[in-house]
């Protein structure tokens, strides 16, 4: 049985203060998150409770009970980054409830994109227009955002986070890092007295985080993303804890791997320059996609936008390290051998 699905476990105790809760999503393809519940002397504080949908709610109490807990016991709230499997549940308890919540700083880029622009994503529709890929551009710039969505509350926190805080309250004192990259303000959060890491959509066991689907995309994501992984491995190894999928014993092991995943992405783009790709549609196109190599014509239309623009951001990354130039005087920005 697969330990990340919502009808698995309704909850898994990971130590006496805290508790693993895999939360269903109304996703196709995403099928639930986990929610950790922290005990304490001052009421729970939650990690990530999920999407605002009422299955998801039903879990929670459910797994809250299994503890003894219920959810007026929760005085705060932790949220590793502000897409709506993470916050959306949490930011309506915290109108509806005054809950304390806690996000990254970084995030105020994609709660006023938000409010300010209209659409999915419509940021990246320029994006994958600078890729060359006006097919995409308009099929993106078509795609209405979701009812789901649409009726959900989305702002601001009780308290953005930079980093380096502390959040005292529960039997486990939890230490906030800033590990940009998945989004501008991603948190993970720290419990040292048990050596376990609350590392949100930083590091998931069995899938490399995609770094475009953010509201309010930075150019140089890629960047920021693989030096939060090697922060990670700067710090002691720690138990891993993903917002999605099994608990592992290892963040060290799992981090290594997604940097070396992403160096040998960075050889295969420099090697497709040096081959004749000009645009990141053309070396997305020449690429291999998924643990089942799949051509980008062979993936959903979600997945092939993000292709492109992780193709993208691989070739921005190439051009900050020197291997590359890039020409942005037409339409399309076209990349050579440096």
């Amino acid at each position: 049985m697969d330990p990340s699905a919502p009808d698995a476990v309704v909850v898994e105790e990971i130590s006496d203060a805290v508790g693993r809760v895999p939360l269903p999503l109304p996703l196709a393809e995403l099928r639930s998150v986990n929610c950790y519940v922290v005990r304490g002397p001052d009421g729970v504080t939650l990690i990530d409770p999920g999407w605002v949908w009422p299955e998801t709610t039903a879990a929670l109490e459910a797994g809250m009970a299994a503890m003894g807990l219920a959810l007026d016991d929760v005085s705060r709230i932790l949220i590793t980054h502000s897409h709506w499997d993470h916050y959306s549940q949490a930011y309506r308890w915290h109108l509806d409830r005054g809950t304390d919540l806690f996000l990254g700083d970084g995030e105020r880029h994609s709660i006023q994109a938000w409010k300010d622009l209209d659409g999915a994503f419509p940021l990246q529709v320029g994006l994958l227009q600078r890729a060359g890929d006006d097919t995409r551009a308009r099929l993106l710039e078509e795609h209405p955002i979701s009812e789901t969505e649409r009726a959900t509350d989305f702002g601001d926190p009780t308290t953005y986070l930079e980093g380096g805080e502390t959040i005292t309250g529960s039997d486990v004192p939890i230490h906030v890092i800033s590990t940009p990259g998945h989004t501008r303000g991603h948190l993970v959060f720290e419990d040292t007295t048990h050596q376990m890491l609350f590392t949100g959509d930083h590091v998931l066991p069995r899938i490399t985080p995609s770094i475009a689907y953010e509201r309010s995309p930075d150019r140089l994501a890629l960047r920021s993303y693989l030096s939060s992984l090697q922060l990670l491995l700067d710090r002691p190894d720690a138990t891993m804890l993903p917002a999605h999928g099994a608990v592992q014993t290892s963040v060290h092991a799992r981090a290594t791997e997604l940097i070396a995943h992403h160096d040998d992405r960075l050889k295969v783009v420099a090697d497709l320059v040096a081959q004749g790709a000009r645009t990141a549609l053309e070396v997305a196109s020449r690429m291999t996609w998924t643990r089942r190599e799949k051509t980008l014509e062979q993936l959903g239309a979600d997945h092939s936008w993000t292709a492109v623009l992780e193709a993208a951001a691989h070739l921005e990354l190439l051009v900050w390290h020197g291997d590359l130039t890039k020409d942005e005087s037409g339409e399309v920005d076209l990349y050579s051998v440096a």
